[in-house]
């Protein structure tokens, strides 16, 4: 889980660089079923690979129900 502690007002995660870099062996999954925008906490499995001040990378996969189908955002 990653928690923004304290009240200042800050950001929780940083996004920057040029183009995108996967470390296919390292991922680990978002366990929660949910993560609204905006969210400032999710669960990982094995959190106890994470330190503070670690680099991470979250890759949001489509859900097709949500894209097509369903009442999804697109319609059947």
């Amino acid at each position: 889980m990653l928690i923004r502690p304290g009240r200042a007002t800050r950001s929780l995660v940083q996004i920057s660089g040029r183009g995108i870099t996967t470390d296919a062996e390292n991922a680990v999954e978002i366990i929660d079923n949910y993560v609204p925008v905006g969210a400032d906490s999710f669960s990982v499995e094995n959190p106890g690979r994470f330190r503070v001040g670690d680099k991470i990378m979250v890759r949001r996969r489509g859900n097709p129900r949500k894209i097509k189908g369903d009442g999804g955002l697109f319609g059947p």
